[in-house]
């Protein structure tokens, strides 16, 4: 059961905002009863150093589907009666140029046609080089079509756009690419810290309200990473 509302005012719009930003008064209740279908197929493998210097992580390249059905009736209290579909998938491979996994999800309601279809999806490859050293490579997207006017994807300093604003670009579509090698230098030195580099690369791209006649946004640079070996957190 979930019980999502919405209720957006009217939008007053500043000279040159785009129009569809625009709206009225919005009063959305759902009532909405879900059944979920799901298949996973683990296959975890071991590495280290790849987000954590020194330790051993887990990373699942398995299978994994799940499918969720939902309908809100208008007699439970919904503004209408209307169908939820949300599919989510995962998989993952492990070859001799290292290991990956992908993820994507589809999701729409459903009032006389599809409304609210938004897809998002991301990639991430992990190449062991040799040991300390790693290259990650890591893609994301995600696109909203009839969508309600208050959605917006955002990128930026904090969601892996180094260097740029919190909320640097935004849209109704955003593609985010990633490239950064990760060393190791010291290893617990004086059983206190292990150090280590960082060289990377992000870009990212808008398109849609609120992105229009803007490009590529890219930054890269060089950080340092550590770790306390002996400590718990």
């Amino acid at each position: 059961l979930s019980l999502p509302d919405r209720n957006l005012g009217p939008s007053r719009l500043e000279p040159g905002a785009p129009p569809d930003f625009w709206g009225g008064d919005e009063d959305l209740q759902i009532r909405r009863l879900n059944w979920q279908l799901s298949y996973w197929r683990p296959r975890f493998v071991v590495r280290e150093d790849v987000d954590r210097m020194g330790r051993k992580e887990d990373f699942d390249l398995g299978e994994s589907a799940v499918l969720t059905l939902g309908y809100a009736p208008q007699a439970f209290g919904s503004t209408g009666s209307e169908g939820d579909v949300r599919a989510d998938v995962g998989v993952g491979a492990q070859t001799r140029f290292g290991f990956g996994f992908a993820n994507g999800n589809v999701s729409m309601r459903l009032r006389r046609g599809p409304i609210e279809l938004i897809r998002r999806g991301e990639a991430r490859w992990v190449l062991e080089m040799r040991p300390g050293r790693i290259l990650v490579l890591a893609a994301e997207g995600e696109a909203g079509t009839e969508v309600e006017r208050d959605f917006q994807v955002v990128v930026g300093g904090l969601s892996g756009l180094r260097a740029y604003p919190v909320q640097a670009i935004a849209g109704r579509e955003v593609v985010r690419l990633n490239a950064e090698q990760r060393s190791v230098l010291v290893r617990n030195a004086w059983d206190l810290v292990s150090m280590g580099t960082a060289v990377f690369y992000d870009a990212a791209r808008a398109w849609g309200p609120g992105a229009v006649g803007t490009g590529w946004f890219n930054s890269a640079g060089l950080g340092m990473r550590f770790s306390a070996p002996r400590s718990a957190i």
